[in-house]
């Protein structure tokens, strides 16, 4: 039987053990699917956290992720291992909306309806106003030129090059677009500066958003968190499909049992792999006995740095496809949760998924906003700091975090918020930067999806959220290469 290691728990490990599993099922041939996850926890970069407060316990995420109806391959990944996407998650009508914490009024920008193409870019275009704290609407020619710039999109097939603020500069966007809804949207989908964000990435997203169908741009959030509703259920789907999956095993290195091929996928037969674990690790690998087997593939299904840091330890010759890997610029995200009682949310009125700022902090960094509800009727307000550079002073973007919060709780008039309860967290490596000069790049686009899992050595692959063109990082974009290396997997092993 062909047995195949997984490297990673993330959304991309599961959508590639997935993957594998049913693409074994339906050809009738059976094969031996390893999946190791170094932490007590699956989910990776994007699972939940429950967090005991005065309010009682509540779910929250390791940082906010915003997911869309147009994620298609995440809810058909989830409907498929029985999540009832209607009982454990729900949807409603994106609202964007932008202020600048240091001014007493706000901007009303954007309310996208759940409607098809093309009655949903009219209510985009032309939204009604509804909160009175955010008192200046868009004048009707500011709003006609997203008409324009759609216009734009759609005669050029929805194809750019460039950055971002390059392309909306030929357009001749008004400044105020430019700097209260264009900018924050940006830095907030692609974590990334608006200056040298890549343009194509940013169509596709606007692409797949306006023109699906009925519901792409509703703004989903779980009921309980990303662990319960999509996680959890993932894992055991697996596990009930004789998937072999082990937490707590963190894999050191790989060790080629037959010499392994440099160049195509095709190389001179398949290499099989032994897997070095870390000492840390032993008494997992004891259990499970992972002592002297060998795999006919192998899927490093983790960030990229951690593919590199294997591939690195592992010996292996250098390749391109690692090359690039390596050359990604990472980010940080820090978030701010504030706990808040049913009373207190009740006093917000309804909840705004997503709510950009423009803080002082520079010409890198923007704050967002969301509200999740929690299972005992209280919410979490989530304020995220993205697209922060190492260099970026934390203590100056907590405090910015806090200014902001305090613009949007006003209407509770809470003289001290930081009596409420809170948590901050802090990754520094929580994304990449969706650059013109990455997405532009030679190679940055192969002919076919599944090829971008190659690695250059037989029997090697990556599944990551950087190899799904046209995606920033996201959960969609893991998912979707999850399922890309599942493919050529199962081609390798001469199983399709």
């Amino acid at each position: 039987m062909k047995r195949v290691a997984i490297i990673g728990g993330g959304w991309a490990g599961l959508a590639c053990a997935h993957g594998l599993t049913e693409a074994c099922r339906q050809a009738g041939e059976p094969a031996e699917i390893w999946l190791f996850e170094a932490s007590p926890h699956a989910g990776g970069r994007a699972r939940g956290i429950r967090w005991e407060t005065s309010l009682g316990e509540t779910p929250i995420d390791n940082g906010q992720h915003l997911l869309i109806g147009a994620y298609s391959q995440t809810w058909k990944l989830l409907r498929t291992v029985g999540v009832p996407l209607d009982q454990a998650w729900s949807d409603s009508a994106l609202h964007w909306a932008a202020y600048t914490p240091d001014q007493d009024s706000g901007y009303a920008l954007l309310r996208i309806p759940p409607q098809a193409w093309p009655w949903r870019f009219l209510g985009q275009s032309f939204p009604p106003f509804t909160d009175r704290r955010l008192a200046q609407p868009w004048s009707l020619l500011s709003r006609l030129s997203l008409a324009n710039l759609l216009r734009h999109a759609i005669q050029s097939n929805w194809q750019a090059t460039g950055t971002v603020f390059h392309w909306l500069s030929q357009l001749a966007m008004p400044e105020r677009v430019r700097l209260q809804f264009w900018r924050p949207l940006i830095e907030g989908a692609l974590n990334t500066d608006w200056r040298q964000a890549s343009a194509s990435v940013c169509l596709r997203v606007i692409k797949d958003s306006l023109t699906g169908p009925a519901g792409s741009t509703n703004c989903w959030h779980p009921k309980a968190d990303l662990s319960q509703n999509a996680i959890e259920p993932l894992w055991r789907w697996l596990e009930t499909r004789q998937t072999k999956v082990v937490s707590r095993c963190r894999i050191a290195a790989l060790r080629p049992s037959t010499p392994a091929s440099p160049g195509s996928d095709s190389g001179s037969g398949p290499s099989r792999w032994q897997l070095q674990v870390h000492p840390s690790s032993q008494d997992q690998a004891l259990t499970f006995g992972l002592k002297d087997q060998t795999f006919d593939a192998v899927v490093l299904a983790t960030p990229a740095y951690e593919a590199d840091r294997l591939w690195r330890q592992s010996s292996l010759q250098e390749t391109p496809a690692i090359g690039r890997a390596r050359s990604l610029d990472w980010r940080g995200v820090m978030t701010l949760y504030i706990h808040l009682s049913q009373a207190q949310a009740a006093l917000l009125g309804p909840a705004t998924q997503w709510l950009c700022s423009l803080p002082g902090l520079g010409d890198r960094t923007h704050v967002g906003l969301a509200r999740s509800p929690s299972e005992n009727g209280s919410q979490v307000v989530s304020m995220v700091a993205s697209g922060l550079c190492s260099q970026d002073d934390r203590s100056v973007i907590a405090d910015s975090l806090w200014r902001s919060a305090e613009h949007y709780l006003r209407p509770l008039s809470i003289a001290n918020l930081k009596a409420l309860p809170y948590r901050f967290t802090d990754d520094p490596r929580a994304t990449w930067a969706c650059t013109a000069a990455f997405t532009d790049a030679a190679g940055y686009a192969p002919a076919d999806l599944d090829d971008a899992s190659l690695t250059g050595v037989s029997g090697l692959y990556r599944a990551a959220d950087d190899l799904t063109y046209g995606y920033p990082a996201c959960i969609e974009a893991a998912v979707r290469s999850g399922q890309a290396s599942a493919r050529r997997v199962h081609q390798h092993l001469g199983l399709a």
